[in-house]
């Protein structure tokens, strides 16, 4: 089982976003190293989350365009029900490895870091939404430096003003890019760590 090497004062939460289309993907995925975390995916027909074993089932839609509505139910889930200093948001295609215990430590250090890249893209989404007409159409997307959404952490203040901020009707389709939106609105900028020394994205490991 992986050692949680990382400062034993800092309370880390995980929130790994799947779907039932690849569930195959959550099974397969090794956790050890992440101490407690929930996966978490939608069921539009649920009234309220609904807890079954590690999943959380949010009532939202299940597809790549809800992925925002998805991530910010989840940071509410989590404020409301978990004890925690730093949430970790990944996804369940992501391994975890090297120096991945470092990586938490100097995340605790900031209200918002991962891996920075800036919005230089807005076809992104083509071919994995279900509406026809989105998988065909350049979307709108914030300017600015945001943190990469396979693995970006929050501090607490971060994730309450999240849960307590709402889902936009005109949200942003890229949740990393609303996350980091929503966070500039207070002043709250990405910060840098090395994301690319202890996470993997299936079979391709992260440039620096």
């Amino acid at each position: 089982m992986g050692e949680q090497l990382y400062k034993k004062s800092t309370r880390l939460f995980t929130i790994i976003l799947t779907c039932e289309k690849y569930r195959y993907k959550m099974l397969s995925q090794d956790t050890t190293m992440l101490g407690d975390y929930m996966y978490f995916i939608g069921d539009p027909e649920l009234p309220s989350p609904l807890v079954k074993g590690d999943i959380v089932y949010l009532p939202c839609p299940d597809n790549y365009e809800s992925l925002p509505i998805k991530t910010l139910m989840a940071i509410k889930w989590a404020v409301e029900n978990k004890e925690f200093d730093l949430i970790l948001k990944t996804d369940d295609d992501v391994s975890f490895f090297g120096n991945f215990n470092k990586i938490v430590c100097d995340a605790s250090e900031y209200d918002y870091s991962g891996r920075v890249i800036r919005a230089d893209y807005n076809d992104w989404h083509f071919g994995k939404c279900d509406n026809p007409e989105l998988n065909n159409t350049p979307v709108d997307i914030p300017e600015g430096n945001y943190c990469q959404g396979l693995a970006y952490f929050l501090s607490k203040k971060s994730a309450l003003y999240l849960a307590s901020y709402g889902i936009r009707s005109n949200n942003f389709i890229y949740e990393d890019a609303e996350i980091g939106y929503l966070l500039r609105k207070i002043g709250i900028n990405p910060n840098r760590v090395e994301v690319a020394e202890g996470f993997k994205e299936g079979s391709n490991q992260w440039i620096p």
